[in-house]
């Protein structure tokens, strides 16, 4: 399944491509949507995951924010590890009332640890109340795809992700591996991820190695 992640474009263009695409992440720190705004895009057609990165917000702005993704009925948050715990619970509280299922994610922009601090990091999420784990990390070099893809291996959903161009293959293995689900962009300089493909990309790789892919 392939998430077609959204940012940096304009609230036409996002409700021109949320109504044309069947699963969407709206990267709400990327988008500068309203409240309102969130509410319509959410309440179109087709599968959602909203995001809100804490860099552009304050925690009210974001909890409005992914309150109002909620009630107009997002289907995935995606919340840091990282995120405050009041804040955190807050809107783990407000989505397990409305049967929104919860993505817990840890970024490491610089590298990729090792397997111990792997599956120390997919515990965590899962303690902090992941229904998904979401792990991404900087790829500096080929070996650092082996032990990211390894995670796969750990029960339980979830989405291992190698940023970067060296990480490439772990955008279109995971899926292939058990990932619940992998990004892509809706076209070129679109990127919301370095390393990031295009949809058309993933699925030509699938068409090419014969994997039939249900959106």
């Amino acid at each position: 399944m392939i998430c077609i992640s959204l940012g940096n474009i304009t609230f036409n263009e996002c409700e021109e491509l949320v109504r044309k695409e069947e699963f969407v992440e709206l990267r709400l720190d990327l988008l500068r949507l309203t409240p309102g705004q969130v509410k319509e895009l959410v309440a179109l057609p087709g599968k959602k995951i909203v995001t809100c990165r804490k860099d552009e917000y304050d925690d009210n702005e974001r909890l409005n924010l992914f309150s109002a993704a909620i009630e107009a009925g997002a289907d995935f948050v995606d919340l840091e590890l990282e995120m405050g715990d009041i804040l955190k619970q807050a809107i783990i509280r407000q989505a397990r009332l409305s049967d929104c299922r919860v993505i817990i994610s840890h970024h490491d922009y610089e590298g990729t640890p090792g397997n111990e601090t792997l599956r120390e990091l997919i515990m965590n999420c899962r303690e902090a109340g992941a229904d998904i784990v979401k792990i991404a990390c900087q790829v500096n070099k080929p070996s650092d795809n082996i032990r990211l893809l390894s995670m796969y291996e750990e029960s339980g959903q979830k989405v291992i992700i190698g940023m970067g161009k060296l990480g490439i293959i772990t955008r279109i293995a995971g899926p292939l591996l058990g990932g619940s689900f992998t990004f892509a962009s809706p076209g070129e300089n679109l990127e919301t991820a370095k390393g990031q493909l295009t949809k058309n990309a993933i699925e030509e790789v699938y068409r090419l190695i014969g994997v039939e892919f249900n959106p």
